[in-house]
């Protein structure tokens, strides 16, 4: 597929899910491919697949885009900063040689806004319920379920994720939601006294099943850098099979 084709087909699923959202709802929350172009070139395509935003309608790939300024005071170091500094970590961390978190707090790279741009133009961000949420920042997870389990929205999240076609799939506290439409697979193991998060390999494919990276919340008690360079260190042992 060329990378005509590929936006286009990206543009119409878009306007298909809009349609869908907007028959009772407001509108959804739009999200994707950060930057078609560069993910579309990338040797290794990350999806983040989480629940739901918050907040109004907007697109995420929009703000990125056209206002990435925006994108990293109001995401990346905003009320959101616990899901999205981690994302950068780790997707950071497997795209350069599977880094460590010390080592890239070291190099502090997120005092380097290019590095962050640099790092999320690789991704796809989805959320699984595309309008806002309903119950603030706190999700109820019966909605996202509810979402999933709606035929057509369901179609069309799949329709979106085989059309980007992520080789890793890291499910912010999601693959509970989406475990029945793959067939209830067990688990992967490796023979290895390491420890790995929780993924499984389903055809050319991997979903790794951490928690969500607002786990690290210092209310939490989960050290951010054990989430990273476990997610880190697992999908380096998948890729290696």
């Amino acid at each position: 597929m060329s990378i005509e084709s590929f936006k286009d087909a990206v543009t119409s699923l878009n306007e298909r899910i809009k349609s869908e959202y907007s028959v009772y709802e407001t509108g959804p929350i739009m999200d994707g491919a950060l930057d078609l172009e560069e993910y579309f070139k990338s040797n290794l395509k990350i999806m983040w697949l989480m629940k739901e935003g918050y907040g109004d309608d907007f697109s995420y790939p929009d703000l990125f885009m056209k206002e990435f300024s925006k994108f990293t005071k109001d995401l990346v170091f905003g009320g959101p900063k616990n899901t999205w500094q981690p994302i950068v970590y780790v997707t950071y961390g497997i795209l350069n040689n599977y880094m460590k978190f010390e080592t890239m707090d070291n190099l502090k790279i997120l005092k380097d806004e290019e590095i962050i741009k640099q790092t999320l133009n690789k991704i796809v961000f989805v959320n699984i319920q595309k309008s806002p949420s309903v119950t603030g920042s706190n999700t109820d997870m019966r909605n996202i379920h509810n979402s999933n389990n709606n035929l057509l929205r369901n179609k069309l999240l799949w329709e979106q994720i085989n059309l980007l076609n992520p080789k890793i799939i890291i499910c912010g506290n999601t693959f509970s939601v989406i475990k029945n439409d793959l067939g209830n697979p067990n688990q992967h193991q490796f023979n290895s006294k390491e420890e790995f998060v929780h993924h499984y390999i389903i055809g050319d494919r991997i979903y790794v099943d951490p928690n969500h990276p607002e786990i690290t919340q210092a209310r939490h008690q989960m050290d951010k850098g054990r989430y990273i360079d476990d997610i880190v260190r697992t999908v380096k042992k998948c890729l290696e099979i």
